[in-house]
This record gives C-alpha cells, structure tokens and sequence, in this order.
C-alpha cells in the first residue's frame, strides 16, 4: 500500500480530485504557483517538493495528474531529471516546465508544455488547466 502525503485522501470524493506535484525550490515562486493552480482548479491536491530527491519520493509514493517542475534546483539536478523520473513512474501524469531562462529538452528527452518566468497569476492558472485538459 502506498502512503501520500496529501491529506484528506481517504474520502472517495477526494479521490477523483486532480492531484499535482509542483517541484520548485524558490519560495515566492511556490507561493505564487500555488495561488494560480487553487484559481485555475480549486479544488486540486496539491503537493510540493523543493528537490528532486523528494521529487521522487513523492512520484514513488503517490499518483499525480500533473507535475510542474523548476529546472533550476537548488540540489544540482534539473527538472529534465524530475521529468525523466515522472515519466518512468507514472507515463500517464502530464508534465510541464517553468524557468527563467529559456530551456531546450536534453536531445533524447520529449518536449514538454513551457512556463516562463516571471509569470502572473493569471497566466499561470491559464497553463494549468492547458496542462490537466
């Protein structure tokens, strides 16, 4: 059996909820990240890593809907690394990048939807519900 660290996952409603992994290692970018998925889908579990290596943790332990990940991250790893991983694990998550830099996927890695840094709310939530539909 697998354990999540989303709460209120053992009601039935709570699980047809979309759940998301958000990797993102800047505070104030999850805090922004955060407003815009709890605009764009109110009623998403949502969790955070701030470093692949809980990245994984979390996609070995619980099934996501989606996954946005940074690519910069404080650990030395990238988001490709987090991506890689989530599409191992879990094929059927859908997945997207943000950055403040622009990025190109490793040459043997698939693209992936792109979110810039700095972002508004507005558009972020936007992403989102292009990212779950």
């Amino acid at each position: 059996m697998h354990v999540c660290a989303i709460a209120g996952l053992g009601t039935p409603r709570a699980r047809k909820r979309p759940r998301i992994l958000i990797v993102e290692d800047d505070i104030d970018s999850w805090n922004l990240i955060q407003c815009a998925v709890r605009e764009a889908i109110p009623d998403a579990r949502i969790q955070w890593a701030s470093d692949s290596a809980s990245a994984r943790l979390a996609l070995e332990s619980c099934r996501f809907d989606a996954v946005l990940a940074d690519y910069m991250l404080e650990d030395e790893s990238n988001g490709w690394n987090v991506l890689t991983e989530c599409r191992r694990l879990q094929p059927d998550a859908r997945v997207g990048m943000t950055s403040a830099m622009p990025i190109r996927p490793p040459h043997d890695e698939k693209p992936c939807p792109f979110l810039r840094k700095p972002f508004a709310i507005t558009s972020c939530a936007d992403f989102m519900r292009r990212l779950l539909d």
